[in-house]
């Protein structure tokens, strides 16, 4: 009683508990709540919610239970923040956390996949973004959001290119053209790829025509840095050093801006400029630096994001594994219930065949000559040959037919007596007799009727009436009109 008494203590202090901290972190979740919405409604209009200080508490705030697509939200644009940083180890982070909550938004669940994917491409682990932007394509399709369905396929071709897989990396691009054929800015994008495509294979002239239509390709940090490497790979410096003073303007991506320096610096060499290649050089050994530091945080990204896709398959697999052992166990429990069904029939057909052997001598003896003793010596055999449990649980009555069919076996034609001599008898009228000729109290009939005990009650003094009897005698009645000789 003690130990109880200490239970139900303990649970009303958790729900006491649970209720004030509700209580004093109310404020902090609609303020949690209202960041999430802000940096939403900022990430439509495509500008970037940069107060990571506040997205941060946010995700530590919400609960995963109740909001779980804001927290995931939250998670997934305080890692945006990250990258924007070129902090690729936190910013991988909160994308795998977002990921774990589940998020019930398909579209938000894609970016996260295409977020991770592009930190793989930058480091051109191509394998692992081609996994990434396939699950990213996935998650789209759910969504029904046609145009990043087609950057994750743009993208993903162009990792298939990287691998120098070309045949799927050409299908998979054109597919993507097709499906987002009517944005003009997507064309300017997916032509972009696929000059870098032809600067890769070192084929500079179909690069520089489709970089010329390409001129809308929002990123412009790409688009100059394709437009220095495929002047350059046509040998004019000049044009090469042009697009690469244009990208040092609005470009921080240190291979853009690592190959601008590069560019400027061949320029210098040309003019004979001695101080100029000399502070491009520097320039560059600078931005080589900082492209080191970011490889090391992207190669820690990298193993976080490898680590956590292994996690997943395993998860399918343990998924899989249970489902077929459930099977498994289901097919068992049927093979199970098929062998005791077989056991019951054989069973049940004994158990007729006694019945109908013992029903057959009792006949005989009732249809001869004999006085009222002896017929109650041989009526009282009754429940010697029948077993009220095999009656009621073994033969299951489907329908009224056969309902009448088995107590004419079971009870020596007393069903089609008692409704030709009672008319007015109704089945259910019959099956209350026959339960009652059994001596099942009314809490079985009642259960094996499936009507409360005073529902049976009433019906069984009914049913008695109908008879001409009263409900306690109404079993010495059907007894002795089962004991009547049979014509």
């Amino acid at each position: 009683m003690l130990k109880f008494r200490f239970y139900i203590f303990f649970a009303c202090v958790a729900v006491v508990s649970l209720c004030v901290s509700s209580c004093t972190t109310a404020d902090e979740r609609a303020s949690a709540l209202r960041t999430v919405a802000e940096a939403d409604s900022l990430d439509k209009r495509g500008v970037l919610y940069a107060d990571t200080v506040l997205l941060r508490s946010a995700a530590d705030v919400l609960s995963p239970y109740f909001h779980r697509t804001e927290k995931a939200k939250a998670l997934y644009y305080l890692g945006r923040n990250y990258s924007q940083l070129n902090l690729d180890a936190p910013a991988a982070d909160c994308y795998i956390a977002a990921d774990k909550f589940e998020p019930e938004d398909a579209r938000l669940r894609g970016r996260l996949y295409g977020n991770m994917a592009y930190i793989c491409a930058q480091q051109e682990e191509d394998s692992l973004a081609i996994i990434l932007y396939k699950e990213a394509s996935s998650q789209y399709l759910i969504a029904c959001d046609t145009l990043r369905y087609s950057y994750a396929l743009l993208n993903e071709s162009y990792s298939y290119h990287r691998l120098q897989n070309y045949a799927i990396s050409d299908s998979i691009w054109n597919k993507a053209v097709m499906l987002a054929s009517n944005d003009m800015l997507f064309i300017a994008r997916a032509n972009t790829f696929r000059a870098c495509s032809y600067n890769h294979q070192n084929r500079p002239a179909p690069a520089l025509a489709l970089l010329k239509s390409s001129e809308s390709n929002p990123d412009k940090s790409f688009l100059y840095w394709q437009y220095a490497l495929t002047y350059y790979n046509l040998a004019n410096i000049d044009s090469a050093s042009f697009y690469s003073e244009k990208i040092l303007q609005i470009s921080s991506v240190p291979a853009h801006v690592m190959d601008a320096y590069f560019f400027l610096g061949q320029k210098a060499e040309k003019d004979e400029n001695i101080k100029k290649v000399a502070y491009y050089a520097d320039k560059r050994n600078d931005w080589e630096y900082i492209a080191r530091t970011s490889n090391n945080q992207r190669i820690l990204a990298i193993e976080k994001i490898a680590d956590y896709m292994h996690k997943p398959y395993n998860r399918q697999r343990k998924i899989i594994v249970s489902v077929a052992l459930s099977a498994v166990i289901l097919i068992l429990l049927s093979v199970l219930f098929l062998f005791y069904q077989r056991i019951r029939y054989r069973r049940v057909v004994k158990s007729k065949e006694r019945i109908i052997s013992g029903n057959e001598s009792l006949i005989n003896q009732l249809n001869q000559s004999a006085t009222d003793d002896q017929l109650n010596r041989l009526l009282s055999s009754i429940n010697n040959h029948i077993d009220k449990t095999d009656l009621l649980k073994s033969l299951h009555w489907k329908d009224d037919l056969q309902l009448v069919q088995d107590i004419n076996l079971y009870m020596f034609g007393f069903a089609a007596r008692l409704l030709d001599k009672y008319p007015e008898v109704t089945i259910n009228n019959l099956r209350l007799y026959v339960l009652t000729i059994l001596d099942c109290s009314h809490k079985e009939i009642a259960k094996y009727m499936n009507k409360s005990e005073k529902s049976i009650k009433n019906t069984k003094a009914r049913a008695s009436q109908k008879l001409g009897t009263s409900s306690a005698e109404l079993r010495q009645f059907l007894i002795d009109f089962i004991s009547q000789p049979i014509d």
